[in-house]
């Protein structure tokens, strides 16, 4: 089942390319992403998986009735300011961010273990930070649901990724065929609980502060066992 949450964070992020996709030049967050992405840095690696993602929200969300795009606009801009942060540190040889450190700490990973590493710590470790950045304790209680109602515009793409992952790699592919499908099924429930716990994390971060030091300490002790995988097992 360890191999499942692993390949959850890599297709979560996978996305498809799709009609009418907005052009770098027309969105700030592309422009950057796609600068990142054609550089010779190693933040290259998930700076591809990036961009696809933000291309596959934006299409979800200028294809649909999607009403909070206001609110994700603003979520984008503050979410991509972390992984910046990260790749300009590395870039001038200064400290990297905790979350980040794993990624940019060993340049000698496979493509896949760069993405897999990227795609941890954006979720679980820039996700709440990237929130309580941009919004107030009010707005991301009343953007809440905004936010998960954003889960379609994964959903497709983790489905035909699996699919391609386990027609791929034998490990995910046995534990898909013994599992009888509900592989499949944990990882887009482990997907979906992942997001709901960092808006809850950005929540407790105003309201609760000594609940946030616990469930935050809890939650990077549980990134740093998936980087770990990820470095010992891919």
């Amino acid at each position: 089942m360890k191999y499942i949450l692993i390949f959850t964070f890599f297709l979560m992020l996978k996305a498809a390319t799709l009609p009418g996709q907005p052009m770098p030049g027309e969105n700030p967050v592309l422009k950057k992403l796609d600068s990142v992405k054609n550089s010779t840095s190693v933040a290259k690696h998930f700076a591809g998986l990036y961009y696809t993602s933000s291309v596959n929200l934006h299409s979800f969300i200028s294809g649909s009735s999607f009403q909070d795009s206001g609110f994700v606009l603003r979520m984008e801009s503050s979410f991509l300011l972390f992984f910046l942060e990260a790749a300009v540190a590395d870039k001038n040889q200064k400290k990297v961010p905790e979350p980040w450190r794993v990624y940019f700490s060993h340049p000698a990973l496979s493509e896949l273990q760069f993405k897999l590493a990227g795609a941890n710590a954006h979720i679980n470790g820039d996700l709440w930070q990237a929130l309580c950045h941009e919004f107030n304790s009010e707005e991301i209680k009343r953007n809440k649901k905004g936010f998960i109602n954003l889960n379609p515009s994964f959903r497709n793409t983790y489905r035909m990724f699996f699919n391609d992952a386990a027609a791929a790699n034998k490990k995910v592919a046995v534990i898909q065929k013994f599992s009888l499908g509900l592989g499949k099924w944990y990882g887009w429930l482990m997907m979906k609980r992942w997001r709901k716990r960092q808006v809850k994390l950005a929540i407790l971060y105003y309201e609760n502060p000594y609940r946030f030091v616990k469930k935050e300490k809890a939650i990077s002790k549980k990134k740093q066992r998936i980087d770990r995988l990820i470095l010992r097992k891919l």
